[in-house]
């Protein structure tokens, strides 16, 4: 008799960080423990009273799947590259049950399970497809996204095998072929420049909505409606999405910076008498903070909806190039979101989201 999974998550690709929760039994005989080996790391449980065991990957595939602390390493080197793979953003996980019996016998199963890098909320839906999905918060096959012309700009898009898909602007009627690896595809839009030599010269995208229809095998998989916005100068946040990919907003240009410094210790340097003295004590020297207060400008309820995810975002970067510019790692530097709020103007129907980030730390001069 094969071993019987009473319980297990559904609708794959799972959530790294929900919980991943497994049940599992046998009628071969009598279950007293089993091992549960997950990539070659092996986990001893024991039955319940029902000879039913109870065990949560969840732990285990946090730890798996996030071996560079959500760090984003990928760069384009050559103009005319616009498509990754981001082995960071997806996992296969082997898993293998032996259950060892009253009788000193065992029974065995191994199957794979896939893993994105995201979580999921209470109430929320989770993808109905498994083949292949977009990366950032959407309903009804139809997301919405902002790009800002003239800085770097990416999807992330998951693909359940290696494909061929067809990527059409219904704008245009202009299509283009691409072939995904399975796993998380980066598409990068654009490497900052504004004469993109990438995927805008496959695809052309023009100022205002571009209505981007995802197709494999005759298919349409989902609908991208791709808002291309002008060249501005502001600050660009990259952050990690909690659909597991990385999102981008343009915050306004003006903004408002502060500094905070404190005294690290003081010494006394009393030694002198009062009219030979320049001071009775002396600093061992500051340690100072930088914080940038940042205005969205206005928003749609779909900007709303990826923009709020950024106070709980685990990494978040903010763009130092120049506009125009064609982006390099160093380009991006990691900040700190510290809260955020949304003023909502009921005349126009649309929210400002004032934020606030946590600039790196200010190196000074101590003793």
């Amino acid at each position: 008799m094969a071993i019987q999974i009473t319980n297990q998550p559904t609708n794959p690709p799972y959530p790294a960080y929900n919980n991943s929760i497994i049940e599992f039994t046998s009628d071969a005989g009598t279950p007293i423990t089993a091992d549960i080996i997950v990539n070659g790391y092996t986990f001893e449980q024991s039955a319940d009273a029902d000879g039913i065991f109870h065990f949560n990957l969840k732990r285990i595939i946090e730890v798996l799947i996030n071996q560079n602390n959500f760090s984003d390493h990928i760069a384009i080197d050559n103009p005319a590259d616009f498509l990754f793979l981001d082995q960071t953003l997806f996992l296969d996980v082997e898993i293998e049950i032996i259950i060892s019996f009253a009788d000193d016998s065992q029974e065995s199963q191994t199957f794979t399970w896939p893993y994105i890098k995201s979580v999921i909320q209470e109430g929320e839906k989770q993808f109905n497809n498994s083949q292949l999905k977009l990366l950032a918060p959407y309903a009804n096959d139809i997301c919405h996204l902002t790009y800002f012309e003239g800085y770097p700009f990416d999807i992330s898009i998951y693909s359940d095998i290696a494909r061929l898909i067809t990527i059409t602007n219904l704008r245009t009627g202009l299509a283009t072929d691409l072939n995904l690896l399975k796993g998380v595809n980066r598409l990068f839009i654009s490497n900052g420049e504004n004469d993109n030599l990438g995927f805008e010269s496959q695809l052309p995208l023009y100022l205002g909505i571009n209505e981007l229809e995802f197709k494999a095998n005759d298919q349409i998989y989902f609908t991208l409606l791709l808002n291309k916005r002008s060249p501005e100068c502001g600050n660009l946040l990259k952050f990690f999405n909690r659909q597991g990919g990385w999102s981008y907003w343009n915050f306004m240009d003006l903004h408002v910076e502060k500094t905070k410094a404190d005294t690290i210790d003081r010494l006394n340097s009393d030694f002198n008498n009062v009219d030979k003295s320049r001071g009775n004590f002396a600093i061992t020297g500051k340690e100072a903070e930088k914080s940038r207060s940042l205005l969205s400008g206005l928003v749609q309820d779909h900007e709303k909806k990826l923009i709020s995810q950024l106070p709980t975002s685990p990494k978040v970067y903010l763009y130092t190039n120049e506009l125009a510019s064609p982006f390099e790692l160093n380009d991006f530097i990691e900040v700190e979101v510290d809260g955020g709020t949304f003023s909502t103007s009921n005349k126009h129907q649309q929210s400002v989201f004032n934020l606030t980030i946590n600039l790196p730390k200010i190196y000074t001069q101590t003793l």
